[in-house]
């Protein structure tokens, strides 16, 4: 089979991959039900669902048509293409009992030992808040850290729930529209998102497939993982963060077997009623009726990728996994894929 072919199967996941907007996991009526569930002391959201805008049935056809030939790279090929069709099913099984099943084959499940770190963290002290910048400031610190690296990015202020994120595709950094945020907080969104997301993205764009940019196989909890090592290693790991994380895991472990409002009481314990409830939809966003088990399982990953990570750097270069968007699994094989680019960047941290 020529190769030839691995390409032709890596521009085609591409293009189908894009097809896959994991925000449609999110429910469209989470204010109207936040309203009902703090008005009430029994009430359990029912979430509801957008229609989704592609075909799922037909993108399946598509993707289990791919071709692959037997090597290293069209194994991992493979791998991803059978990624996205859970994906993909999972998404078509939103609001109904199968959801959970789907999010576990893409996420998989916390296991007892993650989920009792987990609690243990959750009674770990945060720091005092620091003096805050505007969002101008915000604005020009990050616009310095990207031009550092030589990148073209975008800072854009938003109207989102998330205080900062990364739109890969648009090659944006985007804050939350209007908030100030602490100096701490900056650092650790430079270290963040512009050290980790942004670098491994670029340096991605430097392979020769595409699916490095995009993400090989499992690479989420690689990837998250090693956004919070690095922020530790560059000495801006905060332990409200860590909280957070383990709140998730916790919530997500939680949510296999208990509904929405058992979760939030046991959250109401460590954080203030907007935390718990943003933590809760998290782990319980996919189903309609949140009094039943199940939901997202994603958000474990956070801390899970934190831990797995720092193992793996006992036995490994953090330079394997500058290739681009790659998972620890697959870092380990890299140098069996011919023709891949050294990572032209690194975070600033270890250059110093």
């Amino acid at each position: 089979m020529p190769k030839d072919i691995l390409k032709e199967a890596d521009a085609e996941l591409h293009r189908i991959g894009k097809r896959i907007s994991f925000l449609a996991v999110n429910p469209n009526n989470e204010t109207k039900e936040r309203k009902k569930f703090f008005a009430s002391k029994t009430y359990e959201p029912q979430f509801t669902y957008e229609n989704y805008r592609t075909n799922i049935d037909k993108a399946i056809e598509q993707l289990q048509a791919i071709r692959f030939n037997r090597s290293r790279m069209g194994y991992i090929l493979k791998h991803k293409r059978d990624e996205h069709i859970n994906r993909f099913l999972m998404l078509k099984n939103r609001g109904t009992s199968d959801f959970t099943s789907y999010s576990s084959k893409v996420f998989s499940k916390p296991n007892k030992l993650l989920v009792k770190k987990a609690r243990r963290l959750l009674r770990i002290e945060e720091e005092k808040p620091n003096p805050k910048l505007d969002p101008k400031e915000v604005t020009e610190t990050l616009k310095t850290a990207l031009a550092f690296y030589g990148f073209n990015w975008e800072v854009k202020q938003k109207v989102m729930t998330a205080k900062a994120a990364v739109n890969q595709a648009k090659k944006q950094v985007l804050v939350k529209k209007g908030m100030k945020f602490s100096i701490d907080f900056i650092k650790r969104l430079i270290t963040h998102e512009i050290g980790t997301h942004v670098i491994r993205y670029e340096n991605g764009l430097l392979q020769p497939y595409k699916i490095f940019a995009t993400g090989l196989p499992k690479y989420f909890e690689t990837e998250e993982g090693l956004a919070v090592v690095n922020e530790e290693r560059a000495g801006v790991l905060q332990k409200r963060i860590l909280r957070i994380y383990a709140a998730r895991a916790v919530a997500v472990s939680m949510a296999k077997d208990k509904g929405f409002r058992e979760i939030y009481r046991y959250l109401r314990q460590f954080f203030k009623p907007e935390d718990a409830w943003k933590i809760t939809v998290r782990a319980k966003r996919g189903i309609s009726d949140t009094s039943q088990p199940g939901g997202l399982t994603k958000d474990y990953l956070y801390l899970n990728g934190y831990y797995k990570v720092k193992n793996y750097l006992k036995r490994y270069s953090i330079n394997r996994l500058y290739y681009g968007k790659v998972s620890m699994h697959y870092a380990k094989v890299l140098d069996r894929i011919p023709d891949l680019a050294e990572p032209k960047y690194l975070p600033r941290y270890m250059e110093k």
